[in-house]
């Protein structure tokens, strides 16, 4: 142990490793002149058990500015009263390209330190980004378990988006490396003092899901997150049920003591899940039909018109979900108070008008898997 202080002396019944990541955003007061609290995206952690892998919550984040909770199984840096200081920690961030991106300590002047403290003292130290600190007895100092770090992003960072990976690379005050698999027990081999099952090196575990700053997410109003995944849960598809109306050309006009006319107690409704792309294409292409708008003066309609047909999508997923419909919009008919019609037809065959429509949507949808990553 290098200056470890000379009344703490660290255990080595097992190696260290990352128990937990959290990675959170600010936010802020109305003038945006201060932080009024945070919000957690990711939170991940190893049950001590049976080390499975909890997943609390797994969002997508917005690329803006955002603080990485990392937590430790054992002390992994130390300040002393007598100048005694020691840590070694590098964590990064890395895109699908290979491209890193350093992840910086929170400065200990932090103003906010009660949000980083698990206690919420406003009172305990930071060292290097170093948090949580535990005092050695005596009062001689400082050890601590857990490290926060801090991510802002510019414009030369635009490829930081989609899955992310961290690269957490530590060492504890006994100068042992991270187990970089946690899954499995490390046990102690008594008769050399070494351990069975640790692969030390670079924490490799923890991805997170990065979307462009400004970007809208699509969130389905129905189906369940499956065990494990965090809520609320992103899909990239929408569930249409279409009633397969044909709307005339021309519109027909209603006596005044008349209701809309109903969907056809006759029609047996289609129902089905499509991605949330493929969805605004088909409302395009039911608006044009067979006329000719493959010109690419039309793009910037069809963008507009792509802009409003997922404006519309968004409150009819709260529309029917608040009614407790079994579908996030319903076309090509009416149903219960929805009495305006929403032309839908499926786009296949790309050509022509298609082709402006499948260009144009692709280049406005940046769509969510299923299991959250960014596409």
């Amino acid at each position: 142990m290098v200056n470890g202080g000379k009344r703490y002396t660290a255990k080595r019944f097992n190696p260290p490793f990352c128990n937990r990541v959290r990675v959170k955003k600010p936010v802020y007061s109305t003038d945006g002149t201060k932080i009024n609290s945070f919000a957690v995206y990711y939170d991940v952690a190893w049950d001590d058990m049976s080390r499975d892998k909890i997943v609390s919550k797994n969002n997508p984040i917005e690329q803006h500015e955002m603080y990485v909770e990392l937590y430790f199984t054992k002390a992994m840096a130390v300040r002393t009263n007598i100048g005694g200081d020691w840590q070694e920690i590098e964590v990064f961030i890395k895109n699908k390209l290979g491209e890193k991106k350093k992840v910086k300590p929170i400065p200990d002047t932090l103003v906010n330190k009660k949000n980083f403290n698990d206690d919420g003292s406003e009172n305990k130290k930071i060292f290097k980004g170093w948090c949580n600190d535990v005092p050695i007895a005596g009062g001689d100092g400082h050890v601590f378990n857990k490290w926060v770090g801090y991510l802002e992003f510019t414009e030369q960072d635009k490829n930081f988006t989609g899955e992310i990976s961290f690269e957490i690379t530590a060492k504890s005050l006994m100068q042992d490396e991270l187990d970089m698999n946690p899954i499995t027990k490390t046990e102690k081999i008594a008769s050399n003092g070494s351990w069975f099952g640790y692969e030390p090196g670079t924490d490799l575990n923890h991805k997170i899901n990065i979307v462009p700053k400004g970007s809208v997410l699509y969130m389905s109003g129905q189906g369940a997150a499956p065990v494990g995944t965090a809520t609320p849960y992103i899909y990239d598809k929408v569930i249409v049920k279409d009633y397969k109306q044909i709307p005339t050309e021309e519109p027909t006009y209603l006596p005044e003591n008349m209701t809309p006319i109903p969907t056809p107690t006759n029609v047996v409704p289609d129902t089905d899940e499509v991605l949330i792309e493929d969805y605004i294409k088909g409302v395009l292409y039911g608006l044009v039909g067979e006329a000719d708008f493959s010109d690419s003066k039309y793009e910037n309609g069809f963008k507009a018109l792509a802009i409003a047909a997922y404006t519309q999508l968004l409150r009819e997923i709260e529309v029917n979900k608040e009614a407790g419909n079994s579908y996030d919009v319903m076309v090509n008919g009416y149903a219960g108070k929805q009495n305006y019609f929403i032309t839908y037809k499926k786009l296949s065959g790309i050509s022509g008008t298609k082709s402006l429509i499948d260009k144009v949507v692709d280049e406005l949808v940046k769509p969510i898997n299923i299991d959250g990553n960014c596409a």
